[in-house]
């Protein structure tokens, strides 16, 4: 994800939440975006919305997410934002990729070269694990 130059993240779901399991930092910046593994990400994170939106889970309200293929959510520290796409393994969701980053770099829109590059990144992690 280094093309974007932002934060990526990697996410777990634990049952409740989703679960940082790796994080790549964006280290050619002043300032620096950290995101901390091990940490519970809010169920409306981009991340949540990603797993929520998918089976078992599936909730009608984020079928945006699936036609899409990413989620948006400004997080809860202003200024921030975070894009979510999910990586499968067969046809399962078993985890999210994300970019974190500033609401300047990281904007909802669907079409951006981020959005495009996190799809990107997440369809070839979930080529690696079978999906």
């Amino acid at each position: 994800m280094s093309e974007v130059n932002e934060t990526a993240v990697l996410s777990v779901w634990d049952g409740e939440a989703p679960i940082v399991v790796r994080v790549d930092d964006n280290t050619n910046r002043t300032v620096r975006i950290n995101v901390q593994t091990g940490s519970r990400l809010a169920a409306d994170s981009a991340q949540g919305k990603v797993f929520r939106a998918y089976p078992p889970i599936a909730d009608p309200a984020f079928s945006d997410v699936v036609t899409d293929g990413l989620a948006f959510s400004p997080s809860g520290i202003e200024g921030i934002g975070a894009m979510a796409a999910p990586v499968f393994q067969a046809d399962r969701v078993v985890a999210t990729l994300a970019l974190v980053g500033t609401l300047t770099t990281i904007q909802s829109a669907v079409d951006s070269r981020i959005a495009d590059a996190l799809r990107s990144a997440a369809a070839a992690l979930s080529a690696e694990l079978g999906g």
